[in-house]
């Protein structure tokens, strides 16, 4: 997982994982949507190894999600909830 800002990145434990996939499930996503790269703020991007060895990188910015770098619009409840999630991580490692 990386936080920009502050440019930090973390490894998660298994527990960390398993909420991060719960977290996952609960994202919505409605259309594909650019208009992410127009926002500021902080991005939570987590790269992921699937059991297959396929590499996805998901970043929740603001209410977008972009998945393999094509954004989409979210619903804002889910994308907060990850970044809650990223900053937890991030004060409990520090």
């Amino acid at each position: 997982m990386e936080l920009i800002p502050p440019n930090k990145t973390y490894n998660l434990n298994e527990e960390e994982i398993t909420e991060l996939v719960n977290l996952l499930k609960t994202v919505v996503i409605y259309n594909e949507d650019d208009s992410y790269q127009k926002y500021n703020g902080q991005a939570v991007i987590f790269n992921i190894t699937k059991n297959d060895g396929l590499n996805i990188s998901v970043s929740s910015y603001e209410q977008f999600m972009i998945i393999d770098n094509v954004g989409y619009r979210t619903k804002e409840t889910a994308s907060q909830n990850l970044h809650n999630f990223g900053n937890k991580i991030q004060y409990s490692k520090e």
